[in-house]
């Protein structure tokens, strides 16, 4: 159940092209929020998402993850499928994190980046991950950093990795980990929708 925000300011929820993204846009909207939905589609410019944001308050920005990479031997990788991956993971969720920083901290915001737990660099690699796993451990550090970086912002920031495919245990328990990621939480640690830590 979502609840509203003890922060001012609009939800953003960036990743609206896959069903999870159009999820978490229906819940937060069904409870009274005014949500923005942004798609992150390829070639996304995210100086264009974000300019119509510019000087609002952003009491929650969401980063979903229904990217799939291609499934192609490591040997076979070319420089245009590891571009597409790190555009879409690592590049365009921080540098729209970080043009839309200053409507985060004037609401005292969360900035939460959902991952996969298959996808943790500790593991066997699943097939057709290989174009992933690297880029999300780029992003999850990042989130580190930005969890350090940004908390005397008042930015509170939350990495959650979500099971493959999603239950519907979990996408009950979504809100409420997002709710509960707090100031003192940095940094910031991968950890699963009841709040378990993970390895990395």
């Amino acid at each position: 159940m979502v609840t509203q925000q003890q922060s001012l300011g609009k939800i953003v929820i960036a990743g609206v092209e896959g069903p999870l993204g159009r999820h978490l846009a229906a819940l937060y909207a069904e409870a009274g929020h005014d949500v923005v939905q942004l798609a992150l589609e390829p070639g996304a410019d995210p100086s264009a998402l974000a300019a119509p944001l510019n000087g609002m308050p952003i009491g929650l920005l969401i980063f979903t993850d229904d990217y799939v990479g291609d499934d192609i031997d490591a040997t076979k990788a070319e420089r245009t499928e590891l571009t597409a991956a790190l555009q879409r993971l690592v590049y365009t969720p921080f540098r729209l994190a970080t043009l839309l920083y200053p409507g985060l901290s004037v609401a005292n915001g969360k900035l939460i980046l959902l991952s996969r737990q298959n996808a943790g660099m500790e593991q066997p690699n699943d097939p057709g991950r290989f174009l992933e796993r690297p880029f999300r451990a780029a992003a999850h550090a990042l989130w580190r950093c930005l969890s350090i970086e940004w908390r005397d912002g008042g930015v509170r920031c939350g990495l959650i990795a979500l099971g493959s495919p999603l239950d519907d245990e979990e996408l009950q328990r979504l809100p409420q980990a997002i709710a509960d990621i707090g100031l003192g939480d940095t940094p910031v640690e991968l950890t699963d929708a009841g709040g378990n830590r993970l390895g990395w």
